[in-house]
């Protein structure tokens, strides 16, 4: 017979909140538990212990569970775009957590999440296209992002105020990031160029993401998309960002990677 999936998880959730409950303490209990996920994800990689990093795989199954249960617990509180995107990113990347156990687990890993950042910076540029607002096709909407934004700071403030040349401008450059800059993900005919377009993408992902921080507040969002991009960098290159060398007594690039995206 056919298994429908979403009942089982449904189903699985009601037994959890069953044996939990949903009370305030218990609430409180579960973010708990999932803080102490989040240590041992941490530490583990440090501490030279296998049976910790035989953990790992375990600690990130109970932390994205949790974090499942209090996304459709809350609902409208824990619905947004980022929310999503934690429990999606922590899905793919969970091979990593075998990194020291099964090694082949991780450059797959990798391109699945290239994949994902691919998938989340060009969407977010065809989504703007396609919504039919005459504001992004005519380089506007900067004019009133700053002010419609879910949680303004104080520098949205000063960014709402600069000139509206430069408002078009950065329209411009954001939709340029989202739509042809992600295709430098793909571009692999020799090895020293794909690693340089990748190279170029990172920067491109994190310089928005940082302006974003900057100009708004849109929780982890920005932060776990540069989390995302750092599979597009090489050994090499995460090498020269780090300041480290093949001589160095620190952790590989590679290893530097997989504890990042842990």
């Amino acid at each position: 017979p056919r298994v429908d999936l979403r009942l089982v998880v449904q189903r699985a959730m009601l037994a959890t909140w069953h044996a939990v409950g949903t009370s305030e303490r218990s609430l409180l209990t579960l973010c708990d538990v999932g803080l102490a996920c989040g240590l041992l994800l941490l530490l583990a990689p440090y501490s030279g212990t296998y049976v910790l990093k035989c953990a790992q795989p375990m600690g990130v199954a109970v932390a994205w569970w949790i974090y499942l249960l209090l996304k459709r617990l809350c609902r409208e509180f824990l619905n947004l775009q980022w929310d999503a995107l934690l429990l999606e990113a922590a899905v793919l990347a969970w091979p990593v957590s075998f990194h020291g156990i099964l090694p082949a687990s991780v450059p797959p890993t990798i391109w699945v999440l290239q994949l994902c950042t691919f998938k989340l910076l060009f969407s977010s540029g065809v989504v703007k296209l396609r919504s039919g607002c005459k504001h992004w096709r005519q380089l506007t909407a900067m004019t009133l992002h700053y002010e419609t934004q879910p949680l303004p700071h104080m520098f949205s403030w000063f960014a709402h105020g600069l000139p509206e040349s430069l408002q078009r401008v950065s329209a411009f450059v954001c939709l340029v990031i989202e739509l042809p800059i992600p295709l430098l993900i793909f571009a692999t005919p020799l090895p020293a160029i794909g690693d340089g377009c990748r190279l170029v993408a990172f920067a491109s992902f994190s310089g928005l993401m940082t302006l974003i921080m900057l100009t708004g507040n849109y929780g982890f969002f920005n932060q776990l998309t540069v989390i995302l991009s750092i599979s597009l960098l090489s050994d090499q290159q995460l090498d020269t960002i780090l300041g480290g060398g093949a001589e160095s007594d620190g952790p590989s690039a590679e290893t530097t990677a997989v504890y990042a995206l842990q």
